[in-house]
């Protein structure tokens, strides 16, 4: 009988463990839009004129850091080859929005657009990962939008570009 029990046991615990896994492997909503905007803010840095591009760059950059420190604070570290295979991976849904639904992807876009806005004010030294806003001034909504608009038109552009010559 004990080693029934002892089995037994074995068995709830192997249970537990393997429904609790999965939920590890689930990145929160702060990592998702994080790699999410950092995806976007190199859409728009493809896309920018010269005067631009390096703080569009940065802002990528940015939360890309946030994405790894997201990760890092759940002790599931990311390397940046990890980071930079889950971008890929985020441009690739980017792609398939543009073609399939563009008004949650402007809409989307303007979000990061919101969001980046609290690095750029923090100036060179970040000190914080500011909050996903909740509200975002019309000023923002007409700026990155009208950047998102253009960024994708001349994102997608140059992706049919690329296609086109590997024929």
């Amino acid at each position: 009988m004990p080693l029934t029990k002892t089995v037994a046991q074995c068995s709830v615990v192997v249970a537990l463990l393997s429904a609790l896994i999965p939920g590890f492997a689930q990145e929160s909503k702060m990592e998702s839009q994080a790699i999410r905007c950092s995806a976007f803010f190199m859409v728009f840095a493809d896309a920018a004129d010269n005067s631009r591009v390096k703080s569009l760059q940065q802002l990528a950059g940015n939360f890309a850091d946030a994405y790894v420190k997201a990760h890092d604070e759940k002790n599931t570290h990311a390397s940046d080859a990890d980071m930079l295979t889950r971008r890929e991976t985020v441009l690739k849904e980017l792609e398939a929005a543009y073609r399939d639904n563009q008004p949650a992807l402007l809409q989307e876009a303007v979000l990061c657009g919101a969001w980046g806005e609290g690095f750029l004010l923090q100036g060179e030294n970040i000190t914080y990962v500011p909050i996903i806003p909740k509200i975002i001034p019309q000023k923002v909504w007409e700026e990155y939008g009208a950047l998102s608009s253009a960024a994708f038109e001349k994102w997608m552009q140059a992706d049919r570009n690329k296609a086109a010559v590997g024929k």
